[in-house]
């Protein structure tokens, strides 16, 4: 093998330039790790804070709803405790149509949720909870 010093010198920068590009493009692979994680940690605190934004809404919407079915189960002549039904059943009216004015999206035509029609036996009320809660819980199944 005989390897000349101008052969020898032009192999040694034909590999120097390649260890460049590798280091470039070693340094591009680093610079783009870098921004990936940082972009993965923000998405991840946005998905947190999303979280407890959602929690914080639905303890809201079990509340309401609660409140809505107390009510509904006053109007109807009270539950299994009868010191809880409301004597005034306009006065019962008015505070379900106030609470319903602070949920969102009610459509105030629903049987279960107009005053006017309120159903008016405890059988028939409980069979609208249970279809109200069905509903309830298909909505929340399509927002996955």
């Amino acid at each position: 093998m005989d390897n000349s010093a101008p052969e020898v010198m032009a192999l040694m920068r034909n590999k120097l330039q390649s260890l460049r590009e590798i280091q470039k493009q070693v340094e591009d692979l680093r610079i783009a790790t870098a921004k990936n994680k940082a972009k993965a940690e923000q998405m991840l605190l946005q998905g947190e804070s999303h979280a407890k934004e959602l929690t914080l809404r639905l303890e809201e919407q079990r509340h309401t709803h609660h409140s809505v079915a107390t009510t509904m189960t006053n109007l109807n002549g009270g539950g299994s405790n009868a010191r809880h039904v409301h004597a005034n059943q306009a006065d019962a009216r008015a505070k379900l149509a106030a609470r319903l004015a602070q949920v969102p999206n009610v459509n105030s035509a629903h049987p279960l949720y107009n005053p006017s029609t309120l159903l008016a036996s405890k059988n028939a009320h409980r069979n609208a909870m249970l279809l109200h809660a069905r509903d309830a819980r298909r909505r929340r199944l399509n927002m996955r």
